[in-house]
């Protein structure tokens, strides 16, 4: 039995993503602030450290783990508050610091390594207006996931991120109609993207055919930023 953790599942790519790894045959735990059988604050260290033990003793094991959990706080530069700031970073970093370093300790012990996908986003490369904190948190993904890849590697253990781009979700929904018109025009596929597109790419990192894939980013955006 594999067995999966997913961190966020309560939120539209990450119930997509629990919902196509379970399609897949994948015995799936699902964790989020609220709304998933798993509570979990992923800005509270032994909080985390719980989950994780919890899923071990649960599900006798714990093979890949995908980060999922993020927010928003949206303004310019200049008008962006300092609290603003760290309270994204600290969920969006943070909470993926906290669970990759959880999970790690766990799957070093294992014979057959793990998987570790953590959802970053193309505002990490491209820096969307009024994402000064968003943009830089998914960096910072980008960039833990790295030296996960380079620490992991001795255990058999992957490390990758996935960058979505424009993705149709409620968030995107709620946007203003011209803002949607504005982002479409900046994709060569001109159209966004849907949440089990996200969800496939992150199901081939964590399968065995992704086995010599580590320490790289994934982009499922329609080839913006091209």
């Amino acid at each position: 039995m594999s067995v999966a953790l997913v961190v966020g599942a309560a939120g539209a790519i990450g119930g997509a993503i629990r919902d196509v790894l379970v399609a897949a045959g994948w015995t799936v735990a699902g964790a989020d602030l609220r709304g998933a059988p798993y509570d979990v604050d992923v800005t509270d260290e032994r909080d985390v450290a719980q989950l994780v033990d919890a899923i071990v003793r649960d599900f006798g094991g714990l093979h890949a783990v995908v980060n999922c959990a993020g927010i928003t706080s949206d303004a310019p530069l200049h008008k962006m508050s300092l609290a603003s700031f760290r309270s994204v970073v600290q969920v969006n970093l943070e909470g993926t610091f906290l669970v990759t370093r959880a999970a790690l300790q766990h799957m070093r012990t294992r014979e057959d390594g793990g998987r570790i996908v953590n959802i970053s986003s193309m505002s990490a490369r491209l820096g969307n207006f009024g994402q000064a904190n968003y943009a830089a948190s998914k960096a910072g993904v980008i960039a833990l996931t790295r030296v996960a890849a380079r620490e992991g590697a001795r255990y058999g253990i992957t490390a990758n991120a996935v960058l979505p781009g424009f993705i149709d979700t409620p968030m995107t929904a709620a946007l203003d109609p011209a803002v949607v018109r504005e982002r479409l025009a900046t994709i060569p596929l001109a159209r966004a993207g849907r949440a089990t597109e996200v969800a496939d790419a992150t199901l081939w990192l964590c399968s065995p055919g992704a086995a010599y894939v580590t320490g790289t980013t994934v982009e499922v955006a329609g080839g913006r930023g091209l």
